[in-house]
């Protein structure tokens, strides 16, 4: 394949925290290890923690998230209502274990991002049309 020329540019991208969605994140609900789905064994993993692993956890969570969602605790809720078939009494959860689960299976996701590494903006091999 021939080289590409280059040309270097002052311009610089700076990312933009403030333009992230959280959305949910949910792994393949095949059964894994003795017949648990991945969603089921990070839940019993989540809910081994203890009381103070969840409040330090949940600490980092909120300091790595503020000031970038208006509503985190909402985004957080909504990650625990998308795994609630995975809990075996939900009604028995405190709600910081609710935010931690919730927190598990969200992510941010920068829409720009997603376009600014999008393969098809570099030129194709053959240039002649």
């Amino acid at each position: 394949m021939t080289p590409i020329d280059v040309t270097r540019s002052e311009a610089r991208l700076a990312p933009d925290p403030l333009r992230c969605i959280a959305k949910p994140y949910l792994p393949a609900e095949h059964a894994g290890h003795e017949g648990v789905s991945r969603v089921e064994a990070m839940v019993d993993r989540i809910l081994a923690l203890s009381p103070e692993q969840v409040e330090g956890t949940l600490t980092r969570v909120r300091a790595g998230f503020v000031g970038r969602h208006a509503d985190l605790d909402g985004i957080l809720h909504r990650g625990f209502s998308a795994v609630t078939h995975a809990v075996h009494d939900p009604a028995g959860i405190s709600d910081d274990m609710r935010r931690l689960i919730g927190a598990y299976f969200m992510h941010e996701y920068s829409i720009e991002g997603a376009a600014l590494t999008n393969p098809s903006i570099v030129p194709a091999v053959d240039q002649s049309d």
